[in-house]
């Protein structure tokens, strides 16, 4: 009876449904066999309801030496770009606009289909701005130039054959004629088509005057006889040979003319004007250096940079006297990148030694002075760890004694003419002593700017040699 119990109780623990002992037994002899395989993976997609996208500038400006490039790729280049040994790209812009987008399903497909415009006009932007063309665009303006030379060429010499020949046609009435066409074709003729124009009227002039042989000969018996007959057929069988060969001339004029002026109007639409580096520094007393572009850059910007508000008198004086007298000029450091910049410069002329900050910024450039000293005024030269120390010793003037006369109260008219009198001062001179600084940390740039001012050791300056 207990083991009845037990197997009563136990029965549902014990045995499963749907499953024998016996194959529970053949399992545990002979396992199941092969590898266990996973389910395909589902692809995953992802969905964005709402994406907002804040725009997107960025200035393209790029430098690419050709001479670091495989021989063949370089002397291929090369012919692109007028021999140059590289390849720039200034200023191109790429520019997409702010835009919310809804139900994103594919990113990247949306914002291709969304800004297609734009990457066509960037690519265009960095086509234009790149020296890749400069040879073909050269090559237009010449031919354009060279074409238009030869329309004017061809010009001249029919307008000069075509007078020979009017001449010799001994009608004075045609000559008269002739005269005020011409002057009239020529504020006609203003383009190409005002040129064909004109040319189509001369041809059919031309075509015109092949009657004359008729019609001179009636026209003379008309009103003198015999005579009148003789003369006009005369007139008549000369008009009918050379007037149709001056009325073409002066439609191939027309032609030329009208060919020169489209030629002249492309040679203005293509942007030939602007240059492949910016001029080269020209330095007192006619001295030829290697051309450097950061010393173009800087002399640009110091041509055309105004002053910053609150700049003092005395500074604008000062800045203005070394526009013109640039002797060394050196990059001492640079924030930012074109076309917003902000350079700090040293400026040696050939009395002041200063630090200049020129800032370029929505397309205006300032500049404004950060210290100045005459060079007799600068005493001794060293290097810190901070950059370089400029010492020097400046003269001050004071006047003194006028103050106490001034203090005065005058009035009436001894008060008016006290006021009027000069006044007798002491004028004060009194050395200071300054510092200035030329923050730098780069050990090259040390030793670029102790090369400058070694010079004014022979001025009695103390220059400390970097070691």
């Amino acid at each position: 009876e207990v083991l009845q119990t037990l197997q009563d109780a136990l029965g549902n623990l014990i045995t499963t449904e749907g499953i024998s002992q016996e194959q529970l037994d053949v399992w545990q002899a002979r396992p199941l066999a092969g590898g266990f395989e996973l389910p395909p993976t589902p692809q995953s997609k992802m969905w964005i309801d709402t994406l907002c996208f804040s725009g997107l500038k960025v200035n393209i400006w790029a430098h690419v030496d050709l001479m670091t490039l495989r021989p063949s790729i370089r002397r291929t280049l090369r012919a692109f770009v007028a021999g140059s040994k590289s390849f720039n790209v200034s200023g191109a812009q790429l520019k997409l606009k702010p835009k919310t987008f809804r139900d994103v399903s594919a990113i990247g497909s949306d914002l291709a289909k969304c800004y297609v415009f734009s990457i066509v006009k960037a690519a265009g932007s960095i086509i234009r701005s790149c020296t890749l063309f400069e040879i073909p665009v050269t090559f237009v303006w010449f031919m354009a130039q060279g074409a238009s030379g030869i329309m004017l060429t061809l010009d001249f010499l029919v307008h000069h054959a075509s007078d020979i020949l009017e001449v010799a046609t001994l009608d004075q009435e045609y000559m008269r004629g002739n005269s005020s066409a011409r002057a009239h074709d020529d504020e006609e003729v203003v383009g190409l088509r005002s040129g064909l124009g004109v040319a189509g009227n001369h041809v059919v002039k031309g075509l015109w005057h092949l009657g004359d042989i008729v019609r001179l000969p009636v026209q003379g018996a008309r009103r003198y006889g015999v005579g009148g007959f003789l003369k006009g057929l005369c007139r008549g069988v000369v008009g009918v040979v050379l007037k149709p060969a001056v009325e073409v001339g002066l439609s191939v004029r027309a032609v030329a003319r009208a060919a020169s002026m489209e030629f002249e109007s492309l040679k203005e639409r293509v942007p030939l004007g602007c240059r492949r580096r910016l001029p080269r520094v020209m330095y007192p007393g006619g001295a030829i250096r290697d051309y450097d572009v950061e010393a173009a850059k800087i002399a640009k910007c110091l041509r055309l940079a105004t002053f910053p508000a609150g700049t003092s008198t005395k500074d604008q004086h000062f800045i203005q006297q070394i526009r013109g007298d640039v002797h060394e000029q050196l990059l001492i450091s640079q924030i930012g990148v074109p076309p917003e910049t902000q350079r700090t410069v040293m400026v040696l002329t050939g009395s002041k030694l200063c630090l200049l900050e020129i800032e370029v910024k929505g397309g205006r450039i300032t500049v404004s002075l950060k210290w100045g000293l005459k060079i007799i005024e600068v005493k001794q030269v060293s290097a810190t760890g901070e950059g370089v120390t400029i010492q020097g010793e400046v003269v001050e003037q004071e006047l003194r004694g006028v103050g106490a006369s001034r203090s005065v109260a005058a009035s009436g008219l001894a008060g008016r003419i006290a006021s009027l009198a000069p006044r007798r001062g002491t004028v004060v001179r009194r050395i200071v002593k300054v510092e200035y600084k030329i923050p730098c940390s780069e050990a090259a740039r040390i030793q670029e700017i102790f090369r400058i001012l070694r010079p004014l050791q022979s001025l009695g300056c103390i220059v400390h040699l970097p070691k």
